[in-house]
């Protein structure tokens, strides 16, 4: 689950708003301390937001309050997060087809960074979580009239998005920096991603892909538009 408390300095609080902050805290996940790399138990994180204004890159990482206390930090040093964890779950989606009922789309969703989140500043100096506006760029669309199911990512600064399939093994490269991937527990899986000559993919910090034990948990994101998705073909 997300974490529900935190050490919390008052300058974030003060710079991010109430409503902001609650959203940051629904995107980061108690897994790994952001300073030391050690399992983050069950104390209440260290919540600390380092703004680098040259590359314009915000995060909000977790960390032991006894590694690093919280902290809204500015400055010429920021912390360097190298230890972000990332989760997978590998997905039967079944899409309506018109009247030959649901299409299944074997669905690699993926949080790419659990202890840490994205955050960006409108032209306006509000702050929000930016996870969602990274995956628009990307290419990827939340659930709605501007998501063509079977529209294969764009190719972006010269790379093209593929999927690559070895046994029951699908991995996805987004960028040449970002590469997930996930097993599948049926051969039907796979044989249904060669069929479509790629799987789709979700992209989000608002859930932790291993706690989806049901279909309605995988919907009600996915209805909340809180999942970015993509076709990703299958490399040739």
């Amino acid at each position: 689950m997300p974490v529900n408390a935190v050490s919390l300095h008052a300058d974030i609080k003060a710079n991010l708003g109430e409503q902001v902050l609650n959203d940051v805290l629904r995107n980061v996940w108690p897994q790994d301390c952001q300073s030391c790399n050690k399992p983050l138990g069950t104390e209440p994180p260290s919540l600390c937001v380092d703004v680098d204004e040259l590359t314009n890159v915000t995060m909000a990482t977790l960390h032991h309050t006894a590694c690093q206390a919280s902290s809204w930090n500015d400055g010429p040093i920021l912390r360097v997060s190298n230890n972000l964890s990332w989760r997978s779950h590998l997905i039967n989606w079944p899409i309506e087809s018109g009247d030959d009922g649901p299409v299944i789309w074997p669905t690699l969703l993926v949080n790419p960074h659990l202890e840490g989140v994205q955050l960006r500043q409108d032209t306006f100096g509000a702050w929000k979580v930016a996870t969602l506006d990274h995956a628009h760029e990307a290419g990827l669309r939340v659930a709605g009239p501007d998501f063509v199911i079977d529209r294969p990512l764009p190719a972006r600064a010269g790379h093209t998005p593929a999927a690559h399939l070895n046994g029951t093994t699908v991995t996805v490269q987004l960028s040449p920096f970002e590469q997930w991937g996930g097993t599948f527990y049926h051969q039907e899986q796979t044989a249904r991603v060669r069929e479509l000559g790629g799987v789709m993919f979700g992209y989000t910090t608002a859930v932790n892909p291993p706690d989806i034990a049901t279909y309605e948990d995988f919907v009600q994101p996915v209805v909340q538009r809180q999942i970015a998705f993509g076709f990703v073909s299958l490399a040739r």
